[in-house]
């Protein structure tokens, strides 16, 4: 018996001859932890306790560890735009691996705006969040459980490494002079999120399964069964 996270994995199983009764979809067990941990979110709670506007939106910029050349271009696209949106604060996660933090903020002078720098649980900052932007990032999923926006950029003229606007649950920006306007169309046009919504549904189901925090016993009770025949 194979178990595999979804019908991705599932159909490439079967494309490679593995016979269909020897799969078993479960779900993927890597996330079970934060279906239980976003059980005690509480948005008001979290917005005391890092001392953020409560009438205030926010948009999450998670960074990765570029050249300085990359992450000033991509800050100050980032920041332009979001300079412009009324109600909306940006928050930045950096990357283990950028400590520019000063880079950040003084690049955000330059566009007066309201920017937070954070270094708590990340999980509690993309629930904060009604858009998560990067480049690149092992979060997609994550954020897409979460019932997330995700934006990604590429300014490097190759293709992108995640496939999040290839399954059409994120616009992707390959421009700078087009973040403003994407960023206005994911967060207010309603058919586009309601496109985004529906592709998300099928990403979960392709590549998680589920999102219930029960992959693990899934996994657990296929072996079990295999074991008591």
């Amino acid at each position: 018996l194979v178990c595999v996270w979804g019908d991705s994995t599932k159909d490439d199983l079967i494309y490679k001859k593995i016979p269909n009764d020897k799969i078993k979809i479960c779900g993927n067990p890597n996330i079970d932890y934060l279906f239980d941990k976003i059980s005690s979110f509480d948005r008001k709670k979290l917005l005391d306790k890092y001392n953020l506007d409560k009438n205030k939106k926010y948009i999450l910029y998670t960074t990765q560890p570029l050249t300085l050349n990359q992450k000033t271009k991509a800050a100050n696209c980032i920041f332009l735009a979001v300079s412009k949106l009324q109600g909306y604060s940006l928050i930045i996660s950096l990357h283990p691996r950028d400590t520019d933090n000063k880079l950040y903020l003084s690049l955000a002078k330059n566009f007066n705006l309201d920017l937070k720098i954070l270094t708590f649980d990340i999980h509690e900052q993309i629930f904060l969040a009604d858009l998560v932007i990067f480049q690149d990032s092992t979060l997609g999923l994550d954020v897409l459980c979460l019932g997330k926006n995700i934006l990604t950029f590429n300014f490097t003229g190759f293709e992108d490494r995640n496939n999040y606007a290839k399954e059409g649950v994120a616009l992707a920006v390959r421009s700078p002079e087009l973040m403003e306007k994407t960023i206005k169309l994911i967060l207010e046009d309603k058919k586009i999120q309601k496109d985004i919504k529906e592709n998300v549904n099928k990403y979960i189901q392709d590549n998680a399964f589920r999102f219930d925090g029960k992959s693990t016993m899934r996994v657990y009770s296929s072996i079990k069964d295999i074991l008591h025949k």
